[in-house]
């Protein structure tokens, strides 16, 4: 959890639009390398033994409570309703980027994130 707080940082871009970009290519370039790769499909491929299961809890826990400041930060300056889930949002970006990494294992074309408008 120590390295993916350390490689995965939560930006300020002054809007959600690029907050949610800048979030998703560093996602997504985590996620080629080796660590990012294994860590992603140790976790897909554990059973759901008791403590590998509360590993899995409290490494998305803390990823939602660290990344969830760019949605309280969207929502602050009106870009999103004050009801937005931001568990969802973020299941939404990272989503797209897991099922490449994980299922299809293509590559994740940096300009993937930028085609949405």
């Amino acid at each position: 959890m120590a390295y993916s707080e350390g490689q995965l940082h939560i930006p300020d871009t002054g809007t959600l639009r690029e907050d949610l970009i800048t979030f998703a290519d560093s996602l997504a370039a985590y996620l080629d390398t080796l660590f990012g790769k294994a860590l992603v499909r140790s976790m897909s491929a554990a059973a759901d033994e008791p403590a590998l299961a509360e590993s899995r809890e409290e490494f998305w826990r803390s990823r939602f409570d660290l990344a969830r400041i760019m949605i309280d930060r969207a929502v602050a300056r009106g870009e999103l309703p004050e009801d937005t889930d931001p568990a969802y949002v973020l299941e939404v970006l990272v989503a797209p980027l897991h099922f490449r990494a994980l299922l299809t294992r293509r590559p994740i074309d940096g300009h993937l994130m930028r085609k949405a408008p």
